[in-house]
């Protein structure tokens, strides 16, 4: 993982946060809107479970996808609608998969790491309340935090 941890940019026009900490039995991943963490997921993956290597979309984002082993725990918080259950776990087993796919911690311990993932975002306006797809504004959202995760990893502000 790169020297930088933290990572600030405006996504449709909201300040989005990310920070990553490295521990030795997890890794943290903060993404926040709102300068503090709302609800708390544990993402983890036995190490016997291969992780397919990423594949580039067309705007340059790694594209990987979670493998379905991939267990999901809420530790903390809980999204205020199921609407946004779904996209919190969308959110905390793709970029636990970016994590355990772009750094080489199962190769230096023999175990993958749990990846605890820490998410508050803003409501989001262009969401019905019985809408189960992702608006645009989410895709675009979600689009740049995978875009925020993988500079942090990669190192790049990209």
């Amino acid at each position: 993982m790169s020297s930088q941890t933290h990572l600030s940019r405006s996504l449709n026009d909201v300040e989005t946060k990310v920070a990553i900490l490295s521990y030795a039995d997890r890794v943290l991943v903060l993404v926040t809107q709102l300068g503090k963490i709302g609800h708390m997921i544990q993402a983890s993956l036995p190490s016997t479970v291969p992780l397919l290597p990423p594949t580039p979309t067309d705007d340059g984002l790694p594209l990987i996808e979670p493998p379905p082993s991939v267990e999901l725990i809420s530790i903390f918080g809980s999204a205020p609608s199921a609407h946004l259950t779904t996209l919190h776990s969308l959110y905390a087993s793709h970029i636990a998969t970016l994590v355990w796919t772009m750094t080489a911690q199962s190769e230096e311990t023999g175990k993958r790491r749990d990846v605890i993932v820490g998410l508050a975002f803003k409501n989001s306006q262009d969401v019905s309340a019985h809408d189960t797809g992702l608006s645009s504004g989410e895709q675009t959202t979600f689009k740049g935090v995978m875009s925020m995760i993988v500079a942090v990893l990669g190192g790049k502000d990209g």
